[in-house]
């Protein structure tokens, strides 16, 4: 649900709610939740970065689709990714997770490009590479990214290719 609309403070109100916890712990796990995430989303790994220049700088059109929360939203829009795609699609903001069609036809739409011609890049999690395979965009599974167990999580939703780090993807783009 937080996912779709709520922001994190809410969720934990409402789990606390249902559950008969105590709130008094928010504010502190709201304060640790926003700087990790601060951390992770403001300092983009460099190889990373020089990846998506070079692919801006090729002429392709680039579209994050992410399932998050609101105050994850807005440090995307402060990050160094805002700049490195033409659009950003958050969860929160549209109603839809990965891996609904709704979402990747989302960014589709605000790149002006047909799913068949898009490339879904992602790590596997939330079933994500086989909701973009179900609207016909090719598939890659970065597999550097996780811990083995969830790797297979990956693979098991048939991704086109697998590649280890993003930094290999201008090379299967070129082949």
């Amino acid at each position: 649900m937080r996912l779709r609309s709520l922001s994190v403070e809410d969720a934990l109100q409402k789990i606390c709610e249902e559950t008969g916890g105590d709130t008094s712990g928010i504010p502190l796990v709201l304060e640790r939740y926003r700087e990790l995430h601060r951390n992770l989303l403001m300092t983009p790994a460099p190889e990373v970065t020089e990846v998506l220049e070079k692919l801006r700088a090729d002429g392709f059109p680039l579209g994050l689709v992410t399932n998050c929360v609101s105050e994850e939203a807005k440090i995307l829009e402060k990050s160094p990714f805002h700049r490195l795609f033409d659009c950003i699609i958050p969860s929160c903001r549209i109603g839809f997770l990965k891996p609904e069609e709704e979402i990747y036809r989302a960014a589709c739409s605000a790149l002006s490009v047909s799913p068949e011609s898009c490339w879904f890049i992602g790590d596997g999690g939330s079933n994500e590479l086989a909701g973009a395979k179900r609207l016909g965009m090719t598939t890659v599974h970065v597999t550097g990214f996780i811990p083995g167990e969830e790797q297979e999580l990956g693979l098991l939703q048939n991704p086109d290719h697998t590649i280890r780090h993003v930094s290999q993807l201008c090379a299967l783009l070129e082949s």
